[in-house]
């Protein structure tokens, strides 16, 4: 038995002695965007194969990386995160379907253009710097690193791997090591690209990505924990060493870039140590939705590179890592008992401690990581809380409390946007939202397009009342003016024109509650003003007299819609409806011009009319999806013909359809059906969309021999669009080149080109 204790004595020395002289080894990653998935590629590689890892320091997309592996995270979950759709929302700046809450009478409008402007109490102006909203990435970070901060004590050397993340000072130009203080802050302080993202403070200083100054901190590692061996990866583009004299033309086109290029030098790296360089040639910076492949490029290159990496540090130590992902059991009970603010004083705490914990009308004492994530993106979904920051914190008692920093700066919106088309239906676009937040949360907008066929103003005024059930009150004016005359085809220049001029105005008001996080509903009522301008034949001369149309109503609507798509136009994923009911009283002054064979007089009218829309798709690669719209109406015929179907109801399958005047698409009470697919041609931005719909009047208004209008048989005929469109998703709007189909004499097969959003404002009589 000695002799056996003494050869286990001395293999135990031997293996102590052993570790003692296993080399130290430092992992330093690149900043890079997207690119920087690949060091989970890399990561996966070296905890497959046992290689020790003892000091980590990383660089943007390097440090989020490096930071959540050092934080305990295995390779695995890192794999899981950033292939996620979440992610690609942190990402991308966007709330997704799942996240993203309607708020009160949102309107789409033709922008795609919007710039932050804070107006302080002295009435200051500055633009808000950033263009993705940080929210959604700065709850991640916020959630992920929690417990691994906690253990640590806000020590970065007590973290599983110490750590290291690199930071930029702007101001002072330098470059900035964060080695201790809140890990999630860290994160987000060393991916923070200016104009991108907004800088983080920190220690009172404001912290941009740390690639501006130094994307591979190779020299830093050597600083601060002066390992025996560097693995370094770099994922970033690099700079020139001399002047590429032979490649001036070819660089000259894309010069741009590299105003951008990060500064990445490998040369710190000592004989000995470890360069991986995986080939993202193909993947951009910005290129998110390519993880899988990132990770597999870096995988690839780390297997590559696996010799000289055994050749160097032959000793191997388990990488045994217990799962993160199940502390977060521990936030899924209803552990946090407040919400704590600053920025704000104490009327608007109040405000937004409302909107944080309360859901579909509860108030809650206390609450789950999941409930508290509801009410957040709650609160960011409207810009006007898009600069908050969140914090959780334990304390000695072992209670959580969630802790927002708001931006108490009042906030206002520019906007800008329209389209440009191949069919004289060009706009312009400029809308200003301005915001304020006291007791209550008041809301104001006015918004304009002006172009040869469309022109219209809109300007309204809201108040949210953050009531045990919230609810709005808003008023809206509304301008819209359509001038048919005025379209020409720049393809088919012979199509016949049609004579029409259409003027709307609605002053109105609106109550309404949010319902669940994509639905509204609301009651509507106020004053209609129209007046159209039209002849009453085709056959028509130039000194004729139009025909004249004004009507005077009072309108009543009750409303509610949902909606999940994920585009407010050519959507691809998710559903929406709408049903609506409304009520009209209206009187009609006709004045019949040189075309008339009826007389000038007055009339009385009182309909109803209900209305339901249906809209869903489905599929993962190639989308199915479906439309389903029908209206049922008593609306009575007016003085003739054309007054009447001018202000019939209408259905509006294809892009140009609002642009076109379609008699045979109109009907007091209708059905129609659509089929859409929508066919991938790249990964995200370009798709070929075809449709084919069914409209199927339950009378057709036709046109008796005094113009007068009648109705004809029930369900006697049908008409049907189809449109095949060639469709690119630009971040300027959708660019579309369509070649439509209308069963109509008049306009039946069309090339409709557009860039931009072909958008307008609703309609309370027609539409």
């Amino acid at each position: 038995m000695k002799k056996y204790a003494f050869i286990l004595l001395f293999l135990g020395i031997a293996f102590i002695t052993q570790a003692q002289k296993r080399p130290k080894v430092g992992l330093v990653l690149s900043g890079g965007g997207a690119k920087g998935l690949a060091h989970v590629g890399v990561l996966k590689v070296l905890e497959e194969n046992n290689i020790p890892i003892d000091y980590i320091i990383g660089t943007s997309m390097g440090g989020i990386v490096g930071g959540l592996y050092a934080a305990g995270y295995n390779a695995d979950e890192l794999e899981k995160i950033v292939i996620s759709e979440e992610f690609q929302e942190w990402a991308f700046g966007k709330l997704g379907t799942n996240h993203r809450f309607l708020h009160p009478r949102d309107e789409e409008n033709a922008s795609f253009l919007a710039f932050q402007v804070q107006v302080d109490t002295n009435f200051n102006t500055t633009f808000q710097t950033n263009i993705l909203n940080d929210g959604p990435l700065n709850f991640a970070l916020a959630q992920y690193t929690y417990f691994p901060c906690q253990e640590a004590n806000n020590n970065f050397d007590k973290l599983n791997i110490p750590f290291r993340c690199i930071a930029a000072d702007i101001f002072t130009q330098e470059t900035v090591i964060l080695k201790e203080g809140n890990l999630g802050e860290a994160l987000r302080a060393t991916m923070a690209v200016p104009l991108v993202f907004r800088p983080i403070k920190i220690n009172d200083r404001y912290m941009y990505d740390g690639g501006l100054y130094n994307n591979f901190p190779i020299d830093v590692m050597l600083d601060e924990f002066a390992p025996d061996i560097i693995i370094g990866v770099n994922v970033s583009s690099k700079v020139f060493e001399e002047y590429p004299y032979d490649k001036d033309d070819e660089l000259v086109k894309n010069s741009l870039k590299f105003l951008f290029l990060d500064n990445s030098d490998p040369r710190p790296l000592r004989e000995g140590d470890i360069y991986i360089e995986p080939d993202l040639e193909n993947i951009s910076a910005g290129d998110f939705a390519q993880a899988k492949e990132a990770i597999k490029i870096g995988y690839r290159a780390a297997l590559s590179s696996l010799d000289s990496i055994e050749a160097s540090i032959p000793q191997r130590l388990p990488q045994k890592r217990a799962s993160r992902f199940e502390e977060f059991t521990v936030f899924n009970e209803k552990n946090f008992s407040e919400i704590n603010i600053t920025g704000l004083n104490k009327a608007q705490n109040e405000h937004v401690r409302k909107i944080m914990a309360s859901r579909r009308g509860e108030k809650r004492k206390q609450m789950s990581i999941n409930e508290l994530r509801e009410g957040y993106y709650r609160l960011i979904s409207d810009n006007y809380f898009n600069d908050v920051y969140p914090r959780i914190i334990h304390d000695t008692l072992g209670r959580y409390s969630f802790n927002l920093d708001v931006n108490s700066n009042q906030k206002a919106t520019l906007e800008l946007g329209g389209n440009l088309s191949s069919r004289s239906v060009s706009a312009g676009f400029v809308g200003i939202r301005y915001n304020v937040l006291d007791r209550l949360f008041y809301n104001f907008s006015a918004s304009g397009t002006t172009g040869r066929f469309y022109t219209s103003a809109r300007a309204m005024g809201r108040v949210t009342f953050p009531t045990y059930y919230p609810f709005y009150l808003e008023a809206e004016v509304v301008y819209n003016n359509w001038e048919f005359s005025n379209v020409n085809e720049l393809i088919f220049t012979n199509r016949p024109t049609s004579i029409l001029d259409r003027i709307d105005r609605f002053y109105g008001i609106e109550i309404g509650r949010n319902v669940g996080k994509r639905g509204s509903f609301g009651l509507k009522t106020g004053y209609a003003s129209n007046k159209d301008k039209y002849f009453s034949i085709d056959d028509f001369n130039v000194s004729d007299q139009l025909n004249e149309t004004k009507l005077r109503a009072f309108v009543a609507e009750l409303r509610y819609h949902k909606s999940t798509l994920n585009r407010k136009k050519f959507a691809s994923e998710g559903e929406a409806y709408t049903l609506s009911a409304k009520f009209i009283n209206a009187t009609e002054n006709f004045k019949s011009g040189s075309t008339s064979t009826i007389g000038s007089g007055r009339f009385d009218h009182s309909w109803y009319k209900l209305k339901a829309s249906y809209e869903r798709y489905w599929g993962q690669k190639i989308k199915l999806g479906i439309l389903a719209e029908g209206v049922i109406s008593n609306q009575p015929t007016f003085a003739n013909y054309r007054g009447t179907i001018i202000n019939a109801h209408a259905f509006y399958p294809l892009i140009d359809s609002r642009t076109i005047f379609l008699e045979d698409f109109r009907a007091q009470s209708y059905a129609a059906f659509g089929i859409r697919n929508i066919l991938p041609l790249d990964k995200e931005s370009l798709s070929l969309r075809l449709e084919g719909y069914g409209f199927f009047p339950y009378q057709r208004i036709i046109q008796g021999q005094n113009q007068q209008a009648e109705f004809g048989k029930s369900f006697s005929s049908a008409e049907f669009a189809a449109s095949g469109s060639l469709i690119y998703h630009s971040p300027f709007g959708p660019i579309s080149a369509s070649l439509n189909y209308y069963s109509d004499k008049d306009h039946d097969f069309g090339i409709f080109l557009n860039v931009g959003y072909l958008l307008f404002n609703s309609r309370v009589i027609g539409d």
